[in-house]
């Protein structure tokens, strides 16, 4: 029906792997026109559909894989008719830290500002983000440490290796009947062992002055009910903390003992606190 298939081919007997641009449409991802085409999700069928440099999609196509990745089909809905299209796909999201590309890394100036860097993640909501089993932290690789490296690949993690390893994964997901992405909390909890990841901690502090002293402690307490300390990529807050002083509210997440010492040493510059909250 898409008449993506050369003429020789019949069937298709493996998944494809999809790859569309940031400027793809709704129709183009999930399909539809006048004949109520597949889209790129479900081309990817029993495939992978990798979206790179997925914060840049807008935010109404990411938004929209939220009900294939759950269900596994993608409904299409026009003037008398109705097509119910298979979407059972890998997502693959790859995307930098922020617009620049420079946001935590060693060496680097990033140029953005925090509102910039908010917008620009913003477009990964909580329930799209429930639905991504694996996030990992990609650090950049210094030019000088690949030329004294000679081109040597790493025994560890070359081609070879990795797809060994690949190969044995696949293997145990044959012989389970169930894809990764298809287990149980069950199934989770007899083959899946989780771990701590490796970051570098979250931090954010905000500074707010009210007009009216008496309206402080209201908005204190407004700003820690719609604080979210994982609202981060890879790395979240151990900690929110916020002190009032007078018409001065400050908050801060950030590592337990990093926030209370800067809501502490906010009390001493402003001549003590008069009402402080955590969570």
């Amino acid at each position: 029906m898409a008449g993506l298939l050369p003429p020789s081919v019949s069937i298709m007997r493996k998944g494809d792997f999809r790859m569309p641009h940031q400027t793809a449409s709704i129709e183009g991802i999930c399909g539809g026109g006048v004949s109520c085409r597949p889209g790129e999700i479900s081309l990817a069928h029993n495939g992978v559909l990798f979206l790179d440099e997925a914060a840049e999609f807008r935010t109404s196509v990411l938004q929209m894989l939220r009900v294939p990745l759950e269900t596994g089909t993608v409904t299409l809905s026009r003037a008398g008719r109705s097509t119910v299209y298979p979407a059972n796909f890998q997502l693959l999201m790859a995307a930098n830290p922020c617009p620049c590309g420079n946001y935590g890394v060693e060496g680097k100036i990033c140029l953005c500002s925090a509102r910039s860097v908010e917008m620009y993640w913003r477009k990964f909501s909580g329930p799209l983000l429930d639905r991504v089993d694996l996030r990992v932290c990609v650090s950049a690789v210094e030019k000088e440490k690949e030329r004294n490296n000679g081109g040597e690949e790493n025994k560890d993690f070359s081609t070879g290796t990795l797809r060994k390893k690949i190969a044995v994964a696949v293997k145990k997901q044959r012989e389970r009947g169930v894809k990764n992405s298809r287990l149980s909390p069950q199934q989770i909890s007899e083959f899946c062992v989780s771990g701590p990841l490796m970051a570098p901690p979250a931090y954010e502090m905000v500074v707010v002055r009210v007009k009216n002293a008496s309206d402080a402690e209201a908005v204190a307490k407004e700003m820690l009910e719609n604080s979210d300390p994982g609202k981060w990529i890879c790395v979240s807050a151990e900690a929110v903390r916020i002190g009032v002083c007078g018409d001065t509210i400050m908050m801060v997440m950030s590592s337990a003992e990093e926030a209370g010492a800067l809501i502490s040493a906010f009390g001493e510059v402003c001549g003590g606190l008069t009402l402080t909250l955590e969570k």
